[in-house]
């Protein structure tokens, strides 16, 4: 940890660890209020995963439910 402190009304730069939801989330926040961030990620490659992948799938792929969510 350097010992060195912020120099005054310099904003933080934020290390966001993992390029997920939650990453992407906080990283659009982050964007939004101007702080400046970078996003770490140990995956080469980018692949939808997770449950809400499956579930915009789902949506996508009914034209009922699809026409719901807009």
């Amino acid at each position: 940890m350097s010992s060195q402190s912020p120099k005054a009304g310099a904003k933080p730069e934020v290390m966001i660890v993992g390029a997920g939801l939650g990453g992407l989330f906080l990283a659009l926040l982050l964007e939004q209020i101007n702080v400046p961030y970078h996003i770490y990620e140990r995956s080469a490659k980018v692949k939808p995963l997770g449950m809400r992948t499956e579930q915009i799938k789902r949506v996508q792929g009914n034209p009922t439910l699809a026409r719901d969510f807009g």
